[in-house]
């Protein structure tokens, strides 16, 4: 059986398939991830700066980080899914249950993953 969606035919058997739709998302993510190369690297770096110093942060924390140190962002803002992706393969962060309300006017106050920091560094040892 055939349906259309986005004026593409496509199998209904393929409607719901988990495993196909983490995989469309996974090649997404590294195809923005690519094509953004520089912004990617300034991001896991300001990623390293955030979670040095708090224990659990949001894409809005990293977004406000590169602000400040003057990273111009990308013409493909999904490009931040590169990077996240990039917190939890490099031990950085890992995402917990938790979601938190976006500050980011252009992000119309949508949820937001929290993340645990793993490098979280006290300033009071």
């Amino acid at each position: 059986m055939l349906f259309r969606h986005g004026g593409q035919k496509a199998k209904l058997d393929s409607f719901s398939d988990p495993d196909a739709g983490q995989q469309r998302r996974d090649d997404a993510v590294a195809g923005v991830g690519k094509s953004n190369k520089e912004f990617v690297m300034a991001g896991i770096e300001a990623a390293r700066r955030v979670a040095k110093r708090m224990t659990t942060f949001t894409a809005d924390d990293l977004w406000m980080d590169l602000y400040l140190n003057g990273v111009q962002p990308p013409v493909e803002p999904r490009a931040l899914g590169a990077v996240m992706t990039a917190v939890e393969r490099e031990h950085i962060g890992e995402p917990t249950r938790d979601f938190k309300l976006s500050v980011r006017p252009a992000c119309h106050r949508r949820p937001l993953r929290v993340w645990k920091s793993l490098i979280w560094v006290s300033k009071w040892k």
